[in-house]
């Protein structure tokens, strides 16, 4: 008997999203950059800001800019660790089959 050996092809949807990219989005334009990063992250930093703008009359951006830097660092990160996860775990069980 011969065995028939198939190929099974993973697509796995989505990409990396390039650091460098996301950071100078979000430095130049801010919470609107940051959509690059995270849609919802970026909803965020536009009400955390906008209220820290309001009441310190734009004072407080010295210290949300900053953090919203960190935070499109750190949503850049888990979405390529995602995706890096979920092409790691297709190739281990095309490895199993």
């Amino acid at each position: 008997m011969s065995e028939s050996t198939t190929k099974k092809e993973v697509i796995v949807v989505g990409e990396k999203k390039n650091m460098t990219i996301a950071i100078l989005l979000s430095f130049f334009f801010g919470p609107l950059g940051m959509i690059y990063a995270s849609i919802s992250g970026a909803i965020w930093c536009f009400l955390i800001s906008g209220v820290a703008a309001f009441f310190t009359m734009g004072l407080g951006l010295l210290v949300t800019w900053p953090l919203q830097l960190i935070w499109t660092a750190v949503a850049v990160n888990k979405h390529n660790t995602r995706i890096a996860a979920g092409i790691d775990a297709a190739n281990t069980q095309l490895n199993k089959a």
